[in-house]
């Protein structure tokens, strides 16, 4: 998956964070309207990928604001801080 060339603004992540919670709120009517669980469970693993999606594009706006305050000898580390981050769970 390819991450945006374009920084990314505030305003674009809490937009998918508004549609990720829409998403939320139509999994739970299905839930209780009683949908098929294939269908509830397809949902889910649509909101699954777009929270994934979100949280690589704030670990890209984390990498490219730390990298514009970091001398070169800093960045080696700070690489190896951001590829312990816990963004995907199995």
């Amino acid at each position: 998956m390819a991450l945006r060339t374009q920084p990314t603004t505030e305003d674009h992540i809490v937009k998918r964070l508004k549609v990720i919670r829409g998403h939320l709120t139509g999994v739970e009517n299905m839930i209780l309207n009683q949908r098929p669980h294939q269908e509830v469970l397809t949902q889910l693993s649509a909101i699954r990928a777009a929270i994934h999606k979100v949280a690589l594009l704030e670990a890209q706006r984390y990498v490219e604001s730390a990298m514009n305050f970091m001398s070169e000898a800093d960045i080696d580390d700070a690489i190896k801080q951001f590829m312990n981050l816990k963004l995907v769970t199995s």
